[in-house]
């Protein structure tokens, strides 16, 4: 995953840390996808379901990503809606790397699945333009900086199609 440089307006520590959480969140949706993970527990290999690992992932990812942007966006009282600007850009991450992901796996994938890939993959686009414009309303984050985190997250999603 190639991480571009900080966008305007975004202090670099903050989007360090976004970045970090982004990875995760790829991890996580390559987990879902496998199906299964391989793990050693004790000297003995067990195998678990990847949906299992990606789930515990996911909660690391979003506590991470809370964090990374929570005391910056805190001290501004940021909320769109009821919703804190935090968790609108969590989610926004968290369904294009979904979209990325569904989009890709419809076309490399089994042809008996495409058609479910395809339609997740367009709800998940609808879900992360959604919370895009929400965050965008807040007036906080240039345009940019927000196109710029869902173009790292998109690319994201397509490296966890791959890695699946």
């Amino acid at each position: 995953l190639k991480v571009e440089g900080t966008p305007p307006a975004i202090d670099a520590g903050l989007w360090s840390n976004m970045v970090e959480a982004l990875r995760l969140a790829a991890t996580a949706v390559a987990e879902m996808v496998l199906g299964e993970h391989d793990s050693v527990e004790d000297g003995y290999a067990a195998r678990h379901p990847g949906h299992v690992q990606g789930r515990v992932l996911q909660s690391v990812f979003e506590q991470d990503f809370r964090l990374a942007c929570k005391a910056w966006f805190e001290a501004l009282a940021l909320h769109i809606g009821d919703m804190p600007l935090e968790l609108e850009l969590q989610w926004m991450v968290w369904n294009e790397i979904w979209q990325a992901a569904n989009s890709a796996i419809a076309v490399k994938g089994p042809t008996d699945k495409r058609e479910e890939r395809l339609r997740q993959a367009e709800e998940d686009r609808r879900r992360s333009q959604k919370h895009q414009e929400r965050a965008s309303r807040s007036g906080f984050l240039q345009a940019a900086s927000i196109d710029r985190l869902k173009q790292q997250a998109h690319a994201a999603g397509g490296v966890a199609a791959v890695a699946a």
